[in-house]
């Protein structure tokens, strides 16, 4: 591995967690929307999958390690957290985005799919299963898709950011 790549994969994983310090708390479902999801989209656009995928790999470590780099702080115990899922998402997300040869918006939404599919069957195993917690499967969709209009949208804007600078990245 190049020491270039190695920066890159350091400098998304701090993006990334910078982007969850930018949020917008939605404390009626317990969640913030963040800056993360923009910054995992261009990872994924900009690295190639095994980058993007260490790259985030990276980052849960920490996190779960317990360093503050996700939205509410860290600690191992963010695997019991509801939420956990979105953040797991991520990971699937580079990866399902650098598996698929397509267009940049095809490969963003289909990033935000995985994304926002991986964090509702968590949420829904965690309140079902784990915290015996049956909210009914209305409302577990509508806590977790609350946010996925803003996050589209950070998908058009990577896309944007994305052709300014590929010429610059490799």
């Amino acid at each position: 591995m190049k020491t270039k790549d190695v920066t890159y994969m350091a400098l998304f994983t701090a993006l990334i967690a910078i982007g969850s310090k930018i949020q917008i708390p939605l404390d009626f479902i317990g969640m913030h929307f963040t800056l993360q999801w923009l910054f995992v989209l261009l990872c994924a656009l900009l690295l190639n999958r095994k980058h993007a995928c260490l790259t985030l790999m990276t980052y849960l470590c920490l996190g779960l390690s317990g360093a503050p780099v996700f939205a509410s702080g860290g600690g191992i115990g963010y695997l019991l957290k509801p939420t956990f899922g979105f953040l797991f998402g991520f990971l699937v997300a580079v990866y399902v985005m650098n598996s698929i040869q397509t267009t940049t918006i095809k490969k963003t939404i289909a990033g935000l799919l995985s994304y926002y599919f991986c964090g509702f069957f968590y949420y829904c195993f965690m309140m079902y299963i784990f915290y015996q917690q049956p909210i009914g499967i209305i409302m577990a969709f509508i806590n977790c898709f609350l946010t996925i209009f803003p996050d589209f949208l950070l998908c058009l804007f990577s896309c944007e950011i994305y052709k300014r600078l590929n010429k610059f990245i490799y």
